[in-house]
């Protein structure tokens, strides 16, 4: 099995960094009917999270923000890895600091 490495276009929002904030975006893309291909979620700046989407089909997210009043940044390109792992495959790359068995 080989890895698949794709370019990508994703875009981002930044919402209140508060308890139950993720799950009302989710819950709006869900029923938008957004299909995900990844998504990432991190602290930023001044109480604000920023939520990174990966879609084929940008727009759609697009549309529910709008409807929710987001704010989305711009689309953004990027490479995305995605690795087929199988049971006889089952290695994982480690920090280049760290040996193979220290862990």
């Amino acid at each position: 099995m080989s890895d698949r490495v794709m370019k990508v276009s994703y875009c981002y929002v930044m919402v209140p960094n508060r308890a139950g904030q993720g799950a009302k975006v989710f819950t709006a893309i869900r029923e938008g009917g957004v299909n995900l291909m990844a998504h990432v979620g991190f602290p930023g700046k001044r109480g604000k999270a920023q939520l990174d989407f990966v879609a084929p089909n940008l727009s759609k997210i697009r549309s529910v923000a709008r409807k929710n009043g987001w704010r989305v940044s711009r689309p953004r390109r990027r490479f995305w890895s995605r690795a087929r792992i199988s049971p006889a495959r089952s290695t994982v790359i480690s920090p280049a600091w760290q040996t193979p068995g220290s862990a």
